[in-house]
């Protein structure tokens, strides 16, 4: 049965398609790993369908709102100073940042234009915050 099955797939160039299709699901991981540049906004949304490395540069005081989230999702954020610099970027109140004893408050680096990058892991519950100040 199986291999009439192959033979017809074969007669037709149906396997063309299946292999484009393969193809195309490789293309879109990799354009996943493509960080994306968020918006800034008084609000930041970052829907993590859309990737999960991100950048953003703070032109004010914001808030992240990460959307899509699943167990077991991770990213990385590169925060970015404008050249006024002192930005402050909120969390939400299910994000803790690893080191600061349960804290959700991200110390981020006040020097214009300078970066720092923030990654999470997040468990079903818990955004969990792990900071690399500048």
């Amino acid at each position: 049965m199986a291999i009439s099955k192959l033979k017809t797939k074969f007669a037709n160039n149906s396997w063309i398609n299946d292999v484009k299709h393969f193809f195309n699901k490789i293309n879109e991981l990799i354009n996943y790993q493509t960080p994306i540049v968020l918006v800034d906004n008084t609000i930041v949304n970052w829907d993590i369908r859309a990737g999960y490395n991100a950048s953003i540069t703070l032109k004010g005081n914001r808030t992240l709102n990460i959307t899509n989230l699943t167990p077991g999702d991770y990213g990385t954020l590169k925060i970015i100073q404008d050249v006024v610099g002192s930005r402050t970027l909120a969390l939400s109140s299910n994000s803790i940042v690893m080191g600061t004893g349960g804290t959700n408050v991200l110390g981020l680096t006040t020097t214009a234009s300078e970066f720092d990058i923030a990654s999470f892991y997040y468990d079903g519950v818990t955004i969990n915050w792990n900071l690399a100040i500048y």
